[in-house]
């Protein structure tokens, strides 16, 4: 038994209990299907936890909250009826909570004890099964009956389908409020490993609370989205049913009509058979007569002829109301038996279907007079009297084709059996209070409630309004069985899974062991992290390496020629210097791409290119270095020359490009061999295979593993032998990646390895020469080389210096006469770009910012202006905008000149009115062919 230590704390949790079975129970309605009906009950819980402290002394405070909750959202707003029936129904809702939380609690006071302190598998069993899932048959009993009774929503049609859900959401807030209100009490006062078994019982029962929760949320939400779609197709269904009854209404009076006018001499007998057939195949037809319009002096000619067809007294009466006024009688009648009285009868004699035969006169088209209410049968029925003239020769008028049509009967056609039970209606002539027709037996006026939909339904010049609501009790009952599988899902999951944590809390040795595991798998994610910063470390070490080499090459040759006076002796320098730059840039660039790779920032291009050519580029670069080194070199391809391909070329070429040198740093004697194979699936998808294989030193396959990790080499000694940051495997396996393919590698130690690159492109577009003709006479707006310098290495781990086809005396009769304007904000940038330019015979003016290159463009004439992107005041690209605007600098070539050489930078460019695009460090020879082609 649970024993509060101070009285204060006591009364606090027992009205703080109270006040939370009305709150919760508040809160849960929402998530209702039915008012009183709610798929996960927690006060159930909640009530049993008061019941088990205090007994007996808890039950008022549960009678009472239960009482105030139903009486606060179901009460009527009649406060007499709390002492009739409805307050009836609520005291025996809260009698049955109350029986239910005595026996609940009880069983765990007496037998089975706390729940959370039991080491019993058994009784934990038994507490979930008995105390959690049968008793709650109590209050669930008792409820339902009492809804059934006393709540007109509720019906013992469906008494059994309530009774279950009533069951299970009481069921789901005893096993879930139950373990998370013990858990809570007392908890300071236990010790360290069983507060962590309390801890793990308030947030599993947590989770499946908003779990269970969330997901009801969100089905019932979906359920009433639907419900609310599908009585909108129903609502519209009625509206196209009624106005077809009605115009079949017209449809068949019209028919008689067209009988009479056609038969000359109309009999009795024919006219009771053609409208027998009518009525037959239209149940809405009460009758159908011939209604001839003769003057009033030939009233007496007419009573004989009545008297003929009849054969006996048939008398025409009804007086007509000006003593001018035709009489329309009633010679002809179908059914006649229950229609006999209405023979020779003159419905000219009535103001309002006077005023009806008038209208359709004049109109030419049937009439139909305000709802009336037969007295044949038993019960008045709402019906509608319709005329149609008949004429006899050249428009005249010789009576009226006459029908009553039901209208109550029109309707629930319209609604069928489905829309009468879905629906409450109210059927009612516009500018009347008193509906003709309603099956609405809720007390509630529908015409006045803006919940109600209203269609209108237009009869001739009557007008009729039918207000739909959908019936509470047949929605609840068709939402309830779609919600009976995730209810029972969800019960049969909680159940289980509060049954599991109870059984782990029983036996602490096993928290015990779950926690050793824990432990054991956080050692192993340590030893991992400690790993892979072992293998950063390395690299950074490497790293350093590697850039202090050419930086130190840089530096050493600087201070060489800065001391020579040998112009020749500071040119081979220079030279050195440019190549050490180039080697330091490119391993840049590797770890800019690799970092751009594991961001997910590097996104692959996607045009048209032609792999021979990216080839023979790879053969012309690596075949002369091959040679060098006295290696046999080939390269065999075997892709058909018409072949054309959609995609990265750039990065195509640099795995290439990683892949042969990795071969040439790694082969001391033999040879490599490059094999290009494609595989055509279709037009979209082609497979691309080059294999690069060498007779190099090989790889272990221990080694392997981490051949293509990023800050990895196969092993320390590798960097110190041969070189290399260990990045160039690594990226070139991401790219293929990339290009939905991979590399793959076989290789055995000294006999040499075979990489295996597999990418997939689809074929280029027919228009692919003539795009590569056109590209030929046009300057490309990308003038920067894809294709990396560091990455064609020499024997002796070196770049190779390609050489200037024009020498610096061509250049400068190209452009000596050039004038370019340049913006640059960094100063030491400006003297080497006015350096630069100088040597090659070009003037320049420099300025600092963005506006003052919008000014000085119009004070002097350029040829071409060289624009820095990132500076102050005004950047580059917002400078270039400005300039374009101006109408003579519309076409003045400008060239973008920064460090970002991101696909979005030159796309950013592009749009920003560039002429092309040059990436810092600025090369010479890219500058000179950006401006030579001007």
């Amino acid at each position: 038994m649970v024993r509060i230590a101070n009285s204060p704390y006591s009364l606090g949790l027992y009205f703080g209990l109270l006040l939370a079975y009305f709150a919760t129970g508040h809160l849960l309605s929402n998530f209702s299907f039915q008012s009183q009906i709610v798929p996960i009950w927690l006060p159930a819980g909640i009530a049993l936890v008061g019941c088990y402290i205090w007994w007996w002394r808890f039950v008022p405070a549960v009678f009472i909250a239960s009482f105030a909750f139903n009486f606060s959202i179901q009460a009527s707003d009649d406060s007499i009826g709390l002492l009739a029936d409805q307050g009836l129904g609520f005291c025996l809702i809260a009698f049955g909570a109350s029986l239910q939380a005595v026996v609940g609690s009880g069983i765990l006071r007496y037998w089975l004890g706390h729940p959370l302190k039991e080491s019993s598998y058994k009784k934990i069993i038994y507490f979930i099964f008995i105390v959690g899932i049968l008793v709650n048959l109590i209050s669930a009993n008792i409820g339902i009956l009492s809804l059934s009774i006393f709540n007109p929503e509720y019906s013992l049609e469906h008494y059994w389908n309530n009774l279950l859900y009533w069951w299970l959401g009481d069921s789901l807030g005893v096993l879930l409020v139950t373990p998370f209100i013990l858990s809570l009490i007392s908890i300071d006062a236990i010790d360290k490993a069983q507060k962590r078994s309390r801890l793990l019982i308030l947030s599993s029962s947590a989770v499946l609370f908003l779990s269970v929760l969330v997901l009801t949320g969100f089905f019932i939400e979906f359920s009433n989205d639907n419900a609310k779609k599908s009585m909108a197709r129903e609502v519209k269904s009625i509206e196209n049913g009624l106005y077809r009854e009605l115009n079949n209404s017209m449809a068949q009076l019209q028919n008689l009509a067209s009988y009479i006018q056609n038969t000359p001499q109309l009999e009795r007998k024919d006219f009771i058979a053609f409208v027998n057939e009518l009525v037959a195949t239209q149940p809405t037809i009460a009758a159908m007569s011939w209604n001839p319009m003769i003057s009033q002096d030939e009233k007496i000619d007419h009573q004989m002829e009545l008297r003929g067809i009849y054969n006996k007294e048939v008398i025409i009466r009804g007086t007509p109301i000006l003593t001018e006024d035709p009489i329309v009688y009633v010679r002809l009648i179908a059914p006649e038996e229950a229609n006999s009285k209405a023979i020779g009868f003159n419905v000219f004699s009535n103001k309002d279907r006077k005023k009806t035969l008038i209208n359709s006169e004049s109109s030419f088209q049937s009439k139909a007079t305000p709802i009336i209410q037969l007295v044949q049968s038993e019960e008045k029925t709402p019906a509608y009297l319709m005329f149609f003239p008949v004429f006899e020769g050249d428009k005249k008028l010789i009576g009226f084709a006459t029908g009553v049509f039901l209208a109550e009967d029109m309707l629930l056609i319209a609604l069928d059996t489905n829309g009468s039970k879905q629906f409450d209606y109210e059927l009612y002539e516009a500018g009347n209070r008193s509906a003709f027709s309603s099956n609405n037996e809720t007390g509630d006026v529908l015409k006045n409630d803006k919940s109600a939909e209203k269609l209108e339904f237009k009869l001739t010049e009557q007008v009729w309004e039918l207000y739909l609501k959908a019936n509470k009790e047949f929605l609840s009952q068709q939402q309830s069985e779609s919600y009976l599988l995730l209810f029972s899902l969800e019960f049969v999951i909680v159940t289980f899974i509060m049954l599991l944590i109870l059984m782990m809390n029983s036996r602490q040795i096993e928290l015990n062991v779950l926690v050793t595991q824990k432990t054991q798998s956080l050692k192993l994610a340590v030893q991992e992290a400690n790993n892979a910063n072992s293998a950063k470390s390395r690299f950074l070490a490497n790293m350093s390496h590697e850039i202090r080499t050419p930086m130190n090459a840089v530096i050493g040759f600087s201070q060489l020629a800065r001391k020579s006076d040998d112009l020749q002796t500071v040119q081979g320098y220079l030279e050195k210097i440019e190549i050490s730059s180039d080697l330091l840039l490119n391993i840049v660039n590797d770890i800019l791409d690799i970092s751009k790779i594991e961001a997910n920032k590097l996104v692959l291009s996607y045009e048209n290119f032609d792999i021979h050519k990216s080839i023979q580029r790879i053969d012309s670069l690596f075949s002369s270095q091959a040679e060098s080194k006295k290696l046999s070199w080939s390269v065999i391809n075997n892709i058909p020359k018409s072949l054309y391909f959609k995609g990265d070329q750039v990065r195509l070429e640099q795995v290439l490009v990683n892949l042969c040198s990795n071969s040439l740093k790694f082969t001391k004697q033999g040879s490599i061999k490059i094999i290009a194979d494609v595989k055509i699936i279709n037009k979209d998808k082609n497979q691309i295979t080059i294999k690069v294989k060498d007779s190099g030193i090989g790889i272990s396959e221990e080694k392997q593993q981490k051949l293509f990790s990023a800050f990895t080499q196969a092993d320390d000694s590798t960097s110190r032998k041969f070189g290399g940051t260990g990045l160039g495997l690594a990226l070139s396996k991401e790219l293929s990646r990339l290009m939905q393919g991979d590399i793959s590698i076989e290789s055995k130690e000294s006999e040499g390895s075979e990489f295996t690159f597999l990418c997939y492109m689809p074929s280029a577009d027919n228009e692919f020469e003539l795009l590569q003709a056109e590209l030929k006479n046009t300057t490309a707006f990308e003038v920067k080389s894809s294709l990396k310098v560091s990455s064609s290495l020499n024997t002796s781990g070196s770049p190779d210096v390609g050489k200037s086809n024009a020498t610096n005396g061509d250049r400068i009769k190209n452009t000596s006469r050039m004038h370019v304007l340049v913006a640059e904000d960094n100063e030491i940038n400006q003297l080497v770009i006015e350096a630069i330019l100088e040597n090659n015979g070009i003037t320049a003016d420099i300025v600092s910012n963005g506006k003052k290159a919008v000014d000085k463009i119009q004070e002097n004439a350029y040829d071409a202006v060289l624009m820095d992107c990132q500076m102050p005041v005004m950047d580059g690209y917002t400078a270039t905008q400005a300039i374009r605007k101006l109408d003579k600098f519309k076409d003045i070539p400008i060239f973008a000149l920064t460090a970002d050489a991101t696909p979005e930078s030159k796309s950013r460019a592009k749009e920003s009115g560039f002429t092309g695009h040059l990436s810092k460090p600025i090369m010479v020879e890219e500058l000179m062919r950006a401006l030579e082609g001007l």
